[in-house]
């Protein structure tokens, strides 16, 4: 009983987490109106297929309890096999220590997790800072990524949802990304 009472706050919070962050990048992008490709440069692995909205919808259809939103007005999607990535871009203004303050966030909300369920930390990649969240949920797993830029200027988020059999191949995409992160 306490375990699933646990899974449903879990599932509550890592929504209201995203939710938040999703609707800062919408609104930096609304007010920005750029696409990705003007703020920031990156590659997928090369078997990756871009997603337009339509065939994804086709496929979430059959895939139960996802969270993936194709309701968001920007970024783009991707799938590898079952791994399914979401990537979004923003112009804005962030404060400097906003990743730290996104970690401390998420290890406030999942404190008294086993790392093995929730777990963040902040790395630099070819000089980015990027927060990296992974989340364990009963059907999914999750990297969340957020990227940004050294003046808070530019931001990348980003997004894979992947069965627990798929953490490798998630992990090397994940990897795969940061590495090519670029901002422009």
């Amino acid at each position: 009983m306490l375990m699933e009472s646990l899974k449903k706050l879990i599932v509550l919070n890592m929504k209201n987490l995203f939710l938040i962050i999703t609707l800062l990048i919408a609104s930096c992008a609304a007010q920005a109106q750029n696409e990705i490709q003007k703020i920031a440069a990156y590659s997928v692995p090369q078997e990756t297929e871009k997603q337009d909205k339509q065939k994804l919808q086709t496929y979430l259809d059959k895939r139960k309890n996802t969270t993936m939103n194709l309701k968001v007005r920007s970024g783009e999607f991707y799938k590898l096999g079952d791994v399914l990535i979401y990537i979004n871009a923003a112009e804005g203004n962030a404060k400097p220590d906003r990743l730290e303050e996104d970690k401390r966030q998420h290890d406030i909300v999942f404190s008294g997790l086993d790392e093995k369920i929730s777990s963040s930390e902040i790395k630099m990649i070819n000089g980015v800072k990027v927060l990296i969240r992974h989340l364990v949920r009963a059907d999914f797993n999750y990297y969340y990524f957020t990227a940004i830029n050294s003046s808070g200027s530019k931001i990348v988020t980003g997004k894979l949802e992947f069965a627990k059999s798929d953490e490798t191949k998630a992990k090397a995409i994940l990897n795969h990304i940061l590495a090519s992160l670029k901002f422009k």
